[in-house]
């Protein structure tokens, strides 16, 4: 049997501050790391970047606008599985993001032409209002000013892909930027996209 002592040490532990102890350590073991600054994620295969460095240069920088940015965490994407790139002898690059749910992200960038491409495809349809994804991809493609989207104004028109669903579009003041969100015939969000061209 088990004395009141040895029952009310660790009652006396707690009550002189030992919670903030337990505490902290909850907290260190149920944390999720931050990300490493400046470290992109994942590991990226490039195909293109021999030879002039403003390749690289500029692949880099689209790549850490993108993963630097909130969009995959608002987007509750679950962390890219894999990222392919590309580049041309034009400057062109294209960058692959394939999510561990079968999800995708497809990144294109013409500095010759002043084009930017982001398309969003769910794996999985979503219910949920994607609105607040929209932005960040605005976000995202132009920096914290955006595009000058009318998020309030929006045009119906059917699916640009063909299919039978239908395309919302937002239409933006700064470089025929717009945002089209493509919804499948039950109304549930499928592909979202952000396009410009100045």
């Amino acid at each position: 049997m088990r004395s009141s002592e040895s029952i009310q040490a660790p009652r006396r532990w707690l009550a002189s501050g030992g919670t903030g102890l337990l505490a902290v350590l909850l907290a260190a073991c149920t944390a999720v790391p931050a990300p490493v600054a400046g470290r992109l994620l994942p590991d990226c295969a490039v195909a293109g970047l021999e030879g002039d460095d403003s390749r690289r240069t500029g692949f880099d920088a689209l790549r850490r606008s993108v993963e630097a940015g909130a969009l995959q965490r608002v987007a509750a994407l679950p962390g890219p599985a894999t990222c392919l790139g590309q580049v041309d002898a034009e400057g062109s690059i294209r960058i692959d993001y394939r999510y561990a749910d079968g999800s995708a992200l497809q990144v294109q960038r013409q500095s010759r032409i002043e084009s930017a491409d982001f398309n969003l495809r769910f794996a999985q349809p979503r219910a949920a209002p994607v609105q607040d994804i929209l932005v960040e991809l605005e976000r995202t493609a132009f920096g914290a000013t955006g595009c000058g989207i009318d998020w309030q104004r929006a045009t119906t028109e059917p699916a640009a892909d063909g299919s039978r669903g239908a395309d919302t579009v937002y239409r933006g003041d700064l470089c025929n930027c717009q945002a089209r969100v493509r919804r499948d015939e039950q109304g549930r969000v499928v592909v979202l996209t952000l396009r410009s061209a100045c």
